[in-house]
């Protein structure tokens, strides 16, 4: 896979490769014919045109052959199956599909998203094991979604890293929901805190785990019996540092800095320090002549690891900062390959592949990018984030996600479609996807007998959708754009571009304000409510609910309502929104449309609202510009004469035409530019050039 696969060529070869398939064979068209960039998908793949991934091309060479493997979906587009195969014949560098049971997976769910039965194959061809892992069937307690135990049909000598047969009342959980014993997993007792968080383990071999973290819920140790690991945060809780004390096998318990995180704009890897704290030893000094003497450092390569990818955050390698040297004929190097320190392949819950590892527990972190907790449940089958903790076996949450939603089940992860939703910290996504599709027709006629050509009309389209899975802490909001271009020769060409905008974040304009509250239920209208146009549309008729369709309606019937967006985005930019509750806010915005709002004074009153010098107004009705006119927004000096900025909607005096008109009045060097008499007019369909930028 990619350009290193090519006979003679001078591509570094890659320690990690992957592709993405939507639309089988035509997804992308290599220039040099004779390269063969990406496998090539069998007849058996199906192509998905609605955003779902069809195939996954895999190429780990630390752990096994090439892999492809093809995903299948139910209606409500949850993973249903998933098939194997391989083929490349790295002699030629061609790829050939052959179909293997190894891998496979089927999964069925109830209507609330809760797994009912999960099949899933180990590795056989490769591995010389058998083919079935587990035939899994999941018991509930009854009228809830708290899963009581799991019965396996395959035997349990099979595999010893699965989820083997288990009694009924295996699992228990608390009043709130969280779990509190798993009898098959030996974990007698588990304790929470308040806010969701593990405070305790109890394990039936006598192992105690405890986990202490800052206000923000962000981890600050772990012990587990007398092997302490402390973490180090920046402000916005980023681990920077890990030290570890009691443990006889470093520096011989001493406290020591294990590692240093690296950072770009978001985690790049892990630096391996060892740098024992209490007894650092000497450090070794040098006489530099006329210059004194110096203290000297060792700068040694190899110690720094840097993880590698995949769309989803999977850590599927990781690689130090040192080469290594191969020669084919034993004398001189021909060439040089990264050294891998771990290699990895996962099923798409996450759970690891058998007989797909190297060195899994030589890095900290994994499935989604989340941190292992392997003291729990062993290597890899349990994980930590800062809203939840996670079992990949069973594709399902330990604790109960804190934001109920009567439409799923509070313990579904990643919306049942781990091949497309992320979840790395327990926050919502919202994933906004807007596609443009052209299908162009080839001329017919013309030619010899002198008749013009006749152009059949493009097909022309644009759909879009939104998918959101609610939780709490800092929202993510990505907007795809999609274009789909089907030329003449029924080629497929597509481009996108993902736009990734963190809400609730300083950093950010918009703010989403108080939607985690208890009892708010309206977060999904008021995203579409700040989206465009297609897309308040678009979900009105998917959700059927009053309020997102007479919002709908209302936009339609006021010209002047999609510029509200520009406002409650200043809004919140001004006020913070941490303070007012979106939904408070919104629903004064929306009395505040007919000018009707605080007796026709406005939102803020008939004193408005006083800021050092200035005052400001919005939303208060002026008749006398017409009926159903009004000032949108006014920010004026509190002095007589001083700067102004007015947006209005109404007659103009000059021309007794309805639209929007500014008047902008301030002072530059002792000279007056702009008065209340000069206005700048625009039609109902534009927005004062002001807000343009804004919105």
């Amino acid at each position: 896979m990619g350009g290193d696969g090519a006979a003679g060529g001078i591509t570094a070869r890659d320690a990690f490769g992957f592709a993405l398939h939507y639309f089988g064979n035509e997804d992308y068209k290599a220039i040099n014919n004779t390269v063969n960039p990406f496998a090539a998908i069998s007849g058996a793949n199906k192509p998905l045109y609605n955003g779902n991934i069809s195939a996954m091309s895999v190429n780990v060479p630390k752990v096994g052959d090439p892999m492809l493997y093809q995903y299948s979906y139910d209606v409500l587009n949850r993973l249903k199956g998933m098939n194997a195969e391989h083929g490349l014949n790295a002699a030629s560098n061609t790829w050939t599909p052959i179909s293997v049971d190894d891998f496979k997976e089927r999964v069925t769910y109830d209507p609330n998203g809760n797994i009912l039965t999960y099949h899933r194959n180990g590795n056989n061809t490769w591995a010389g094991k058998p083919s079935a892992m587990d035939k899994l069937t999941y018991h509930y307690n009854a009228g809830t979604n708290k899963l009581n135990w799991v019965h396996d049909s395959v035997p349990a000598g099979n595999y010893d890293v699965d989820i083997d047969e288990q009694e009924a009342g295996n699992y228990a959980y608390d009043a709130i929901g969280n779990l509190i014993s798993d009898s098959k997993d030996s974990l007698l007792s588990i304790e929470w805190t308040v806010y969701g968080k593990i405070k305790r383990i109890t394990k039936a071999n006598g192992t105690v785990i405890d986990y202490t973290y800052d206000a923000s819920g962000n981890r600050l140790s772990k012990q587990v019996n007398d092997v302490e690991t402390r973490y180090i945060r920046d402000a916005t809780g980023n681990v920077m540092s890990i030290y570890v004390s009691g443990d006889a096998a470093l520096n011989g318990g001493d406290l020591t800095q294990r590692e240093v995180h690296l950072y770009g704009s978001s985690r790049l890897g892990i630096m391996d320090v060892a740098l024992n704290v209490e007894n650092p030893g000497l450090v070794p000094a040098y006489n530099l002549g006329n210059l004194g003497t110096g203290l000297g450092a060792n700068f040694t390569r190899g110690k720094k690891f840097f993880e590698l990818g995949n769309h989803l955050g999977n850590v599927m390698a990781t690689v130090r900062d040192s080469k290594e040297a191969v020669s084919d004929g034993g004398s001189l190097v021909d060439y040089y390959v990264a050294k891998i320190v771990s290699a990895q392949d996962y099923y798409p819950f996450g759970m690891l592949m058998v007989g797909r590892g190297f060195d899994v527990g030589g890095y900290r972190y994994g499935f989604n990018g989340q941190e292992k907790s392997d003291e729990i449940k062993g290597e890899g089958n349990s994980y930590t984030a800062e809203f939840w903790e996670y079992d990949p076996r069973t594709g399902r949450r330990l604790n109960v996600d804190i934001v109920a939603k009567p439409y799923e089940s509070s313990y579904l992860a990643f919306g049942g479609n781990p091949m497309l939703n992320i979840d790395p910290s327990g926050a919502d996504t919202i994933r906004i996807t807007n596609t443009s599709y052209r299908k162009v027709f080839r001329s017919l006629g013309g030619g010899l007998d002198g008749h013009p050509k006749t152009k059949i009309p493009d097909i022309v389209s644009n759909y879009g959708n939104i998918d959101i899975t609610q939780s709490e802490g800092e929202d993510v909001w990505e907007i795809t754009n999609r274009n789909i271009l089907i030329d003449e020769n029924e080629m497929v060409h597509e481009t996108s571009k993902t736009y990734t905008l963190l809400l609730n974040n300083p950093a950010t304009m918009y703010r989403s304000g108080g939607h985690n509250m208890p009892g708010y239920v309206d977060d999904r209208y008021a995203l579409a409510a700040n989206s465009p146009a297609w897309l308040l549309e678009d979900y009105a008729k998917e959700s059927k609910d009053i309020g997102v369709m007479s919002a709908a309606a209302y936009q339609k019937s006021m010209p002047f309502v999609s510029s509200l967006n520009s406002i409650m985005n200043t809004a919140y930019t001004v006020t913070g929104a941490y303070a007012i509750g979106r939904f408070a806010l919104s629903k004064a915005i929306t009395s505040g449309v007919a000018f009707s709002a605080n007796g026709g004074y406005g939102l803020f009153g008939r004193g408005g609202l006083s800021v050092g010098g200035y005052k400001m107004e919005a939303m208060y009705a002026n008749p006398a510009a017409g009926e159903g006119a009004g000032t949108l927004l006014s920010i004026k000096q509190s002095k007589r004469g001083g700067a102004l900025f007015r947006w209005d909607y109404g007659k103009l005096h000059t021309t007794g035409k309805l639209g929007y008109h500014s008047t902008i009045r301030f002072h530059w060097k002792g000279i007056q530019y702009g008065n209340t008499s000069q206005r700048n007019w625009y039609p109902s369909s534009f927005m004062a050039p002001f807000f343009k930028p804004i919105r």
